[in-house]
């Protein structure tokens, strides 16, 4: 440890809009249960560093509060305030120190994370970049910018442009001399890589080799994941060494409960019924006294919301509407929180009804909704989109999202009816529509070659409302059996999920710009790529998967900005992870699945997944 040095300088103005949908301001994304910027924080706090100013930027007061008065932080925090415009500008909020330091300092990003100390790598107090030499262990850092060293290791040249070098790890050692610098020439340098360079033609500043470990600077989802699997293996390390040796007894068991609960849901599936609805019992009349609640987004609600509540209230009920932004980010605990808060200011009882009227964004949600508030009220479910009348809305699942993936919240409970409109197709994007049909490839795929020939004939035929009624009631032919069906059964359970370990990955590493049925398209393409490695399906069958998704102008590949390192470390996250494998269903042919003696998840080695992806990325696309 450089014990010479005794302050330290975070720079936090970031906002991290990419990795937390949650739109934490980017230091309190947490890593390992805790905010980004503790983790320099602590470093700081065991290099002997008691001192520390923080320049914040972004939504600077939640840092601030978020911050002050911690208790994991020791050291005394003052906090200075990038002004509005400068929290993109390293070298400006750098320059904000002049006047409050005059001595050497460390300079750190808020968004980095060590599995050890980086800061045993300094020794004196000339000024210093830590950088890494490990071209793999940086490649996998995520880390951008490089730095390459002349003589004497002093650094000639540094910056996001350069394709050679070491790369920078965003740790310094810096002088008072390097503030009068930007306070004199500031308006001359564009950047902090910039400030570096032209600091160091008159005093050096020399390059030292980061020394063992993994880091990540955390700038995308995919780095998110890379760090949080870090945080957990440190965490689980901390804990076999403080774990006990004493032998452990079971536990004596002095009484059981048990209680029993059927789910059951009714489907109704008829052509114009949103126009009738005053026609229909939906709403019981012993129920029609309490308050109920429809959940929609502003799109949906523009195309049916008053119809819909209109229809409901016909009959006396008191109905109200809440209606959220459209889109996947909606569906998060803090949503669910602001819906819950505004539901019970309006009155809410056990004989409440909860009505989704959209998506599987709104179906979700409202499920969650139902099944938490008083234990569980009424739950009804209308969907208006193509994924939502196939799939979303036919399940006893809940859930909403976490900023580490999708669905991580939730619960198994039941609607009492769904009632499906296929009239109301028509009225989708062709995206929209053509996205939720990958539900039912996947039905397809798996349990029906009659069904693949039908959707195969009919791809072009998305205009007919007769196609698209009958493609609805012949996925739910397919799917209902599922849920009937005995929930350990690994049938059951797997047939579902065909495909969606890897789709689940890649939608939440593309930053949700993939629609969830477009995701399911990849990851069964990947999948089969999986299953023909495994000598269990032809190129034939891989051939399949890509045609019908295409016919339904599905993407195929795995995008290309996403690694297929980055696809298998978060598909950790997937709740058929399990004994450090991914479980997955394969086709061996249409309708049928590999199985061995009735097991359908089958355990796929990493390496075998990241090789699917690479064949995957290297498709020729065709539309």
């Amino acid at each position: 440890m450089n014990q010479s040095i005794k302050k330290a300088v975070i720079l936090a103005a970031g906002r991290g809009a990419r990795l937390d949908r949650l739109n934490s301001p980017k230091p309190l994304v947490k890593v390992g249960g805790r905010p980004l910027i503790l983790w320099i924080i602590k470093h700081l706090e065991e290099a002997g560093v008691l001192d520390i100013t923080i320049v914040v930027g972004e939504r600077n007061r939640e840092v601030v509060h978020a911050l002050t008065g911690h208790k994991d932080i020791k050291a005394s925090i003052r906090f200075i305030e990038a002004p509005a415009g400068d929290s993109t500008s390293l070298a400006r909020s750098v320059a904000l120190l002049g006047g409050h330091i005059n001595e050497p300092f460390y300079l750190a990003m808020a968004d980095l994370v060590f599995e050890n100390n980086p800061f045993v790598a300094f020794s004196g107090v000339e000024s210093q970049a830590l950088v890494d030499t490990d071209a793999s262990r940086a490649a996998r850092s995520g880390a951008r910018a490089r730095a390459i060293a002349g003589s004497a290791g002093r650094i000639i040249a540094a910056g996001h442009e350069l394709t050679d070098g070491a790369w920078q790890t965003g740790i310094y050692v810096l002088n008072p001399a390097f503030l009068h610098l930007l306070n004199t020439d500031g308006d001359k340098l564009n950047s902090l890589d910039e400030a570096l360079v032209k600091y160091g033609t008159r005093k050096p500043v020399v390059a030292v080799p980061l020394p063992s470990g993994d880091w990540y600077d955390v700038n995308t989802p995919a780095i998110h994941v890379r760090a949080e699997l870090l945080a957990r293996r440190l965490l689980n390390q901390e804990k076999t060494t403080r774990s006990s040796s004493k032998t452990q007894r079971s536990l004596d068991i002095a009484y059981t409960f048990l209680r029993q609960r059927i789910l059951k849901t009714h489907i109704v599936v008829e052509q114009g019924i949103l126009a009738r609805l005053a026609e229909l019992q939906l709403i019981p009349e012993s129920h029609l006294r309490s308050s109920h609640f429809i959940i929609t987004d502003s799109t949906v609600d523009a195309l049916y919301g008053e119809r819909v509540q209109r229809g409901l209230s016909a009959r006396g009920a008191i109905v109200h509407k809440l209606v959220v932004a459209p889109g996947e980010t909606t569906k998060n605990i803090h949503m669910y929180a602001q819906l819950a808060d505004e539901i019970f200011s309006r009155g809410l009882d056990k004989n409440s009804i909860i009505i989704s009227l959209g998506g599987g964004v709104i179906n979700n949600i409202a499920g969650f909704l139902a099944s938490t508030l008083y234990r569980g009220i009424g739950l009804i479910h209308i969907p208006t989109t193509s994924m939502a009348q196939v799939d979303a809305a036919i399940d006893f699942k809940q859930a909403v999202d976490a900023s580490f993936g999708k669905n991580l919240f939730g619960s198994y409970y039941a609607a009492q009816t769904i009632v499906i409109d296929p009239t109301v197709l028509l009225s989708l994007p062709q995206r929209n529509l053509y996205d939720g049909f990958a539900e039912s490839i996947k039905h397809a795929l798996t349990q029906d070659t009659s069904f693949l020939r039908f959707l195969s004939e009919n791809a072009n035929r998305m205009h007919d409302i007769n196609v698209l009624e009958e493609i609805v009631r012949r996925t739910l032919a397919l799917k209902v059996p599922l849920l009937n069906g005995d929930t350990a059964d690994d049938y059951n359970e797997m047939l579902p999920q065909y495909g969606h370990s890897v789709a689940h990955a890649v939608e939440h590493l593309s930053g949700y710009e993939l629609l969830h049925g477009e995701a399911v398209a990849v990851g069964m393409c990947v999948v089969a790529e999986i299953a023909r490695l495994m000598g269990v399906a032809s190129q034939e069958i891989v051939e399949a998967h890509y045609r019908i998704c295409e016919q339904y102008h599905l993407p195929t590949r795995v995008p290309g900005d996403i690694s297929p390192e980055d696809v298998c470390a978060t598909i950790r996250y997937d709740k058929h992870y399990l004994w450090g494998r991914p479980h997955m269903a394969l086709v061996v042919e249409p309708g049928k699945c590999w199985d061995e003696d009735g097991t359908y998840g089958l355990p796929v080695d990493s390496e075998l997944v990241k090789e699917a992806v690479r064949v995957n990325q290297s498709r020729k696309v065709n539309f």
